[in-house]
């Protein structure tokens, strides 16, 4: 990653607000393997997003099998900066959480959802699909075809890079869900209003 680049990333993931003073064993506990943990983000990046969306939540995580050292499950999440990969839940616990939980998959559905999930564990964040995405939100739909948008050209999108809700709602296709019809726009407000979950925990 070239200096500029990160000093780009390290200006979006500023905080611009303090942290919420919580205790998370709560919060923890009602987790399950397949739910969606939703976060209303506290950084630059996170604050457009939910101006953009018109929705508090701004990045999502995908539960799994996996537990920490403490028991409780972790996740995988695409990040800005990161590689996608597994995630102690628990630092999330300074921002407001949700969780949504599927309501018509079986216990297999969300094996094949975690197992897909899990062959992303090491993919970069793709950076033109987040700038391409905040465009979708204010321009035409055609214009952003003519300009070559990464959402509406499957050769543009890199096989090796993604975002959080992108490599989430493929994984719940790969488990039998189809979340929108261009899975590309999908962003973690579409997933709290979706009929396919329910929310289980807010706070």
């Amino acid at each position: 990653m070239s200096r500029l680049t990160q000093l780009f990333h390290n200006w979006l993931l500023e905080d611009l607000e303090e942290p919420v003073i919580r205790e998370h064993d709560e919060f923890m506990l009602r987790l399950r393997p397949g739910d969606i943990v939703l976060v209303q983000g506290r950084t630059r990046v996170a604050k457009y997003i939910g101006k953009l969306t018109k929705s508090q939540w701004t990045h999502a995580a995908l539960v799994t099998y996996h537990t920490d050292d403490h028991g409780y499950y972790k996740g995988i999440q695409a990040e800005i900066g990161t590689r996608t990969g597994y995630i102690d839940l628990g630092t999330l616990r300074h921002n407001k959480m949700c969780i949504l939980r599927p309501v018509n998959m079986t216990g297999a559905d969300i094996t094949k959802t975690l197992r897909h999930a899990e062959t992303h564990i090491g993919m970069l964040y793709n950076l033109r699909h987040i700038l391409d995405w905040l465009r979708y939100l204010v321009m035409p739909t055609e214009f952003l075809r003519r300009a070559k948008s990464c959402l509406f050209n499957k050769a543009l999108m890199p096989r090796d890079k993604e975002i959080c809700t992108y490599m989430i709602a493929k994984s719940y296709q790969a488990g039998g869900v189809r979340l929108a019809d261009n899975l590309r726009t999908i962003a973690p407000g579409d997933l709290y209003n979706h009929n396919e979950f329910e929310v289980v925990h807010e706070d």
